[in-house]
């Protein structure tokens, strides 16, 4: 057992000697994840749904909220209740917790417990119904007020890309910081920020509705429909 870690560590050792190429090659090798299929933790391309993105990074001990809104996996609600008892109760049933919808750090956390087929059923359906229609899938882009030219380009060229295969996106200007948040100044960087976005994006998309603010004036959120074809 001694001889095998040691060997494994002298493994993982070596790799940080193999040229670039070759590392990028074995850590982006397909790893076995059970119902959720396999899956290059590494990669850049995310075909799952939307509901297991979001499992991926808010689901259990990763959500930060303090209080939860349970829902049990047949729809019921279970009421609020702390961070603990929300995943004692997951634990005792065997089941994952995945955050639904926060407004904010402050609030409660919509969850509900789910178990890792019925994210896989989620997913199988989002990516079928995307194949047959692509404009219902929305793609959501975040950035903050004060995004650099470089970093502002690569945003607007993943924006037209999803655009152009018919998806809408969601894009979100957040705040530079807690302090100016809700400010008028600060609204109004973030208001000519996205401004300048949707100039950007003419020809490939156009504003669904005017763009709001949400809780507490920190964030401006605004959807653009496709309009290629």
């Amino acid at each position: 057992m001694a001889w095998s870690l040691r060997c494994t560590w002298s493994r993982l050792a070596s790799l940080y000697l193999l040229p670039g190429p070759i590392k990028v090659a074995l850590c982006r090798a397909p790893v076995d994840l059970g119902p959720l299929g396999r899956l290059a933790p590494w990669s850049r391309t995310r075909t799952y749904s939307r509901l297991l993105q979001d499992a991926v990074k808010k689901r259990g001990r990763r959500i930060q909220a303090k209080t939860f809104q349970l829902i049990d996996e047949e729809g019921n609600s279970l009421g609020d209740m702390d961070r603990e008892t929300a995943l004692h109760i997951a634990e005792g049933k065997g089941l994952d917790i995945v955050e639904v919808r926060k407004e904010s750090k402050d609030t409660t956390a919509i969850c509900k417990l789910v178990s890792k087929r019925q994210l896989w059923e989620e997913g199988k359906r989002d990516r079928e119904q995307a194949k047959k229609n692509p404009r219902n899938v929305t793609k959501e882009v975040k950035l903050s007020s004060n995004i650099s030219e470089h970093d502002l380009a690569v945003k607007l060229a993943h924006c037209k890309e999803f655009l152009e295969k018919l998806h809408n996106v969601k894009i979100t200007v957040e705040a530079k910081s807690k302090k100016l948040a809700g400010t008028p100044e600060e609204q109004k960087t973030q208001s000519e920020l996205m401004d300048n976005i949707a100039k950007s994006l003419e020809g490939v998309g156009g504003k669904v509705s005017k763009e709001s603010f949400g809780v507490n004036g920190k964030m401006l959120v605004c959807t653009f429909k496709s309009t290629v074809g």
